[in-house]
């Protein structure tokens, strides 16, 4: 267990469970020596201990948050000695607790106003990332018909939305090291939600690729960014709120699906696509307004195209295989059940309603999980229980049955994603930019990859088998899902 103090913009140094001297209190040490501090609570003065380098005792009862309300931070007057004039200011903060470490961030009203703002922009980018994807989803069968090609050729075209998707993330890095991830992500999300008029209104097939595949470089980008910017949200709060950010694409996506069902039969393609890329760039230039400034990730690494670190590779890996599970069970669940129990097409549909559900209750409640068990035991248990998941679904007798155990796969997979994005913020210790866009680009490899992934063990074997083969990737992440933990270091 480790506790970091920030005070306004001064710091005090982290330190180990040696130092604590009972299970309710922390010992923290001043950044030098000669330097004491008290921390006012509701008037109740906790004092510096005295000692030489000095220190001062914190109340703090394990597993739980506590919040200073209007805290205010002063020197000892029997030390002599003065902190920074920005750390006499009232002071507000939350006590984070987590198996590896608890972070206390302490800021004045100034600093903590704009934080909230970018807290709920950076949201509202990811309920529109949400928006403009889900409201493409419904409307590929029409453009297969409009487009009039063969399954090969049109299933080529969709690789090349994933393609572009990965391809797109490889310069984002250096982009937000010249930019900053707030203008980027701005920029792109807004040009994302350009080109979907452009999908309805391709007059032939390569035009569509063209479409197809701007459109999945826009929106890999912007799904570096969001992510990138939301870590520094995340560390300036000093709590875990990325999986709630996900979550509220999960909802988006429910959402979006809903609407676009209900007006497929009433207004025509291209004015659908049209209204939806009208409200997504409305809301992400207003949102764009209140992220945070382009300083906090501009400029941080003279190498913004340097290869990912070690840490960063395998936490890729992980994403890769999270995404992977995903994916296949996204798309051959529902196969499964018509294959095996000869389940129609409502509850195929319902089984992929029942998935998004789960998941995105799961992210929604993916960050109070993070604060209480820490990320590495949030990814371990969750994958060992799409393992236990996925074989149950795979034995059930019937399909209402395997129906459930499917979609509480989406309860389980739903929380690894957005903790291994997490952990790929912080793994390059030089730019967050750059170490998410790694680990995000290979997150999407394993998402395209999937479903073929399944569909070539089972043209060899069975789809059981195949589907069972996710199952085991599943514990390859709960094996090495220690590597997460990284999420949960103070920078």
């Amino acid at each position: 267990m480790r506790l970091l103090l920030r005070l306004g913009q001064a710091s005090v140094c982290a330190r180990s469970r040696s130092e604590f001297i009972s299970p309710s209190h922390m010992k923290l040490r001043s950044p030098s020596h000669g330097r004491g501090l008290t921390l006012n609570e509701n008037g109740r003065p906790i004092r510096c201990a005295g000692e030489i380098p000095l220190g001062f005792n914190l109340p703090f009862t394990n597993g739980r948050r506590r919040v200073l309300g209007d805290a205010s931070v002063g020197t000892d007057p029997s030390l002599g000695s003065h902190l920074p004039d920005i750390a006499e200011q009232p002071l507000y903060g939350t006590a984070v607790p987590s198996p590896e470490f608890v972070v206390l961030v302490a800021m004045s009203p100034s600093i903590a106003a704009p934080l909230r703002s970018a807290r709920w922009a950076v949201g509202v980018f990811f309920f529109v990332f949400g928006v403009f994807i889900a409201t493409w989803v419904p409307h590929i069968p029409l453009a297969k018909e409009r487009l009039d090609v063969s399954p090969a050729w049109f299933g080529a075209a969709l690789l090349c939305m994933g393609g572009g998707g990965v391809v797109g993330m490889i310069p984002v890095g250096v982009l937000i090291n010249q930019w900053g991830s707030a203008r980027v992500l701005t920029w792109t999300a807004s040009l994302a939600a350009a080109c979907l008029p452009l999908l309805a209104l391709a007059p032939g097939y390569w035009a569509f690729v063209a479409a197809l595949s701007t459109f999945g470089a826009l929106a890999g980008m912007t799904d570096v960014a969001m992510n990138a910017h939301g870590m520094e949200v995340e560390k300036r709060i000093g709590r875990p709120v990325l999986s709630g950010f996900h979550g509220l694409f999960s909802v988006a996506g429910l959402l979006s699906a809903g609407v676009a069902s209900l007006l497929i039969e009433r207004v025509s393609e291209p004015e659908r696509m049209g209204l939806s890329t009208l409200v997504c760039i409305g809301a992400a230039l207003i949102a764009g307004r209140f992220l945070l400034p382009a300083e906090v990730d501009r400029g941080t690494t003279n190498k913004p195209l340097a290869l990912p670190n070690r840490a960063t590779v395998g936490l890729g890996v992980l994403a890769l295989l999270a995404l992977l599970i995903e994916g296949a069970v996204l798309d051959w669940a529902g196969i499964h059940l018509r294959a095996t129990f000869a389940a129609d097409a409502g509850l195929t549909s319902l089984l992929v309603s029942a998935f998004f559900g789960c998941m995105a209750v799961s992210r929604l409640s993916g960050d109070a999980l993070r604060m209480r068990l820490g990320s590495a035991r949030v990814l371990r248990h969750s994958a060992w229980l799409t393992a236990l998941c996925l074989a149950l679904a795979l034995l059930s007798p019937s399909a209402p049955l395997a129906l459930a155990f499917f979609a509480l796969c989406g309860l389980t997979v739903g929380m690894m994603a957005p903790v291994l994005f997490a952990a790929g913020g912080q793994a390059d210790s030089e730019h967050a930019g750059r170490g998410m866009a790694a680990v995000v680009s290979l997150g999407y490899v394993g998402l395209i990859a999937g479903p073929a992934f399944v569909g070539f063990v089972a043209q060899a074997t069975t789809l059981s088998v195949g589907l069972a083969a996710v199952a085991g990737l599943s514990l390859v992440i709960w094996l090495f899902g220690g590597a997460a933990r990284i999420a949960d270091s103070p920078r």
